[in-house]
């Protein structure tokens, strides 16, 4: 069998070409060296996406698991989420954000405040991991 990099390691070597073999060929260029840089940072935030997504979406599914008006719409439980491929996980979740969305919209009660501002602080956390590596909850 061929060897195949994993992505984590096809992005890495693109970051190093970019800082070690283009930057200092285009130093003198603002606006093309601005915009390397750019796509250097981007390529860490999908570093990031990649070494993190499994844990943040078994986060956000424990999240959303411990919001009492999404009870019935859980049907599944860690075991068999935790077997779901990563596009399945996927899939799942935004299907219980677009009924958290729609409890969200249609709750009146404080309490169901209460657990929407939990998870979206949980939610947010994961999110900032990912865009800012020096962010620390």
């Amino acid at each position: 069998m061929q060897y195949r990099p994993e992505n984590k390691a096809i992005l890495q070597a693109i970051q190093d070409l970019l800082m070690k073999e283009i930057i200092p060929k285009i130093a003198t260029d603002d606006l093309l060296s601005y915009k390397t840089l750019v796509s250097w940072n981007m390529l860490g935030v999908m570093i990031r996406e990649i070494e993190k997504e499994a844990e943040f979406l078994n986060d956000e599914f424990n999240s959303l698991r411990s919001l009492n008006f999404l009870q019935e719409d859980l049907k599944k439980n860690m075991d068999e989420f935790k077997s779901m491929t990563l596009i399945e996980k996927t899939l799942f979740l935004q299907s219980l954000n677009h009924t958290f969305a729609k409890a969200i919209r249609s709750s009146k009660d404080a309490n169901t405040k209460s657990e929407v501002w939990s998870h979206i602080k949980a939610t947010l956390k994961n999110n900032l991991q990912i865009s800012n590596p020096r962010f620390t909850p």
